[in-house]
């Protein structure tokens, strides 16, 4: 049970909720993302969920027309909607139970999501837990991690942690060893959510990857002024950030257990020192951090380091030009190709017509003239 909120801008200091005409303690929790611009609240209160519908008030900070703040209000009906995949979902449960013979109804219970592969799992990454609605309690000790040949499933002493941001994630972390197995485990009702639901038993082997997989960058950073964030970013349109080193003066910034992949490299003048990127406030009247880019694409290679340098100069005209190298000479080359092609059609016009009738009916098969039987 849960709603979704948007904004223009984050609201981190400014949003409030409370429901209109009831009074339910501890009734939601608030999940936002990294921005704060996108909320989501969970309905905690079974007795609330089960309602229809929920009037609640929402409050943020508007700017007047004097470019004044003010407590903005809106009031909500919440109608509840339920998906259609649930909708099926519950229809089979119930014709599955009224197949069945009588007995006690089975315990409901909630599946642990992880992002363990048995493609391999990478050294300096952590294990992530997700569960699918917020966990009011959970049990540090009934979540273990052990060497997977160990007969006697001694405990390795790893870091676990609740994400920042969301109920829902918690993170294991250790100095995993590469080319090594471990088995994580969890013992059934380890958790509870937010509606009572436990937790199922989760047991799951895992291998690490060889050292020889990954590559390094090794980023000599001059001309540094103040605080920088320097961040290595997926090659994609998202560029969602994989690693950030925070930096203050000039030294060499490593990013390493790479796999072999092409990244970008990005860096934040983190004018407020608050350790993120600020998109500006028309409200609050500033400007969004300035930033700048490494105008070329990085291939990273396995067991390789690659050495760059980086002189930072404040340049208001900066303009973002990524050129990925590799790319443009393989686009070159197909070119390159198709133009060679294209000539050799121009000067020999009828090699391609003969091509095309070898197989069809009356058309030569070779330089004989000899012609298909037909029948």
């Amino acid at each position: 049970y849960q709603c979704t909120f948007v904004f223009n801008e984050t609201v981190s200091d400014t949003f409030n909720i409370q429901l209109i005409d009831t009074i339910v303690p501890d009734w939601y929790v608030l999940e936002p993302n990294e921005k704060f611009d996108s909320l989501t609240v969970w309905i905690a209160d079974t007795t609330l969920a089960a309602r229809e519908k929920i009037r609640m008030e929402i409050s943020y900070f508007q700017l007047d027309s004097l470019s004044e703040l003010y407590v903005h209000k809106d009031t909500l009906d919440m109608d509840f909607t339920e998906r259609e995949d649930d909708s099926r979902r519950r229809r089979r449960s119930v014709r599955a139970v009224d197949d069945e013979e009588e007995g006690p109804p089975p315990v409901p219970q909630f599946n642990w999501e992880t992002n363990l592969s048995t493609a391999g799992f990478d050294l300096n990454r952590d294990i992530v837990l997700t569960a699918p609605q917020p966990i009011r309690h959970i049990d540090p000790s009934a979540i273990r991690i052990h060497l997977a040949d160990d007969t006697l499933k001694t405990p390795l002493n790893v870091k676990f942690e609740r994400d920042s941001l969301s109920h829902r994630i918690f993170r294991l972390s250790f100095p995993w060893e590469s080319e090594t197995s471990y088995t994580l485990e969890t013992d059934s009702a380890a958790s509870v959510n937010i509606y009572g639901i436990t937790s199922k038993a989760l047991s799951s082997t895992f291998r690490t990857r060889p050292l020889d997989y990954y590559g390094t960058i090794n980023l000599e950073m001059t001309g540094v002024e103040g605080q920088v964030l320097v961040q290595l970013l997926q090659n994609n349109d998202a560029e969602n950030v994989l690693r950030e080193s925070v930096i203050s003066k000039d030294q060499t910034v490593v990013f390493n257990y790479l796999p072999p992949e092409k990244y970008k490299v990005k860096v934040v003048y983190d004018e407020n020192k608050n350790g993120k990127w600020d998109t500006g406030s028309f409200q609050d009247k500033y400007q969004p951090e300035k930033v700048a880019y490494i105008n070329e694409v990085i291939k990273v290679r396995s067991n390789w380091d690659s050495n760059l340098s980086w002189i930072l100069e404040h340049d208001p005209t900066f303009t973002k030009d990524i050129r990925d190298r590799e790319l443009e000479e393989q686009q070159r080359k197909e070119a390159e190709e198709k133009a060679r092609q294209e000539r050799e059609q121009e000067l020999n016009p009828g090699v391609q017509q003969d091509e095309n009738n070898m197989f069809m009916p009356g058309g030569t098969t070779s330089p004989g003239g000899v012609q298909p039987i037909r029948r």
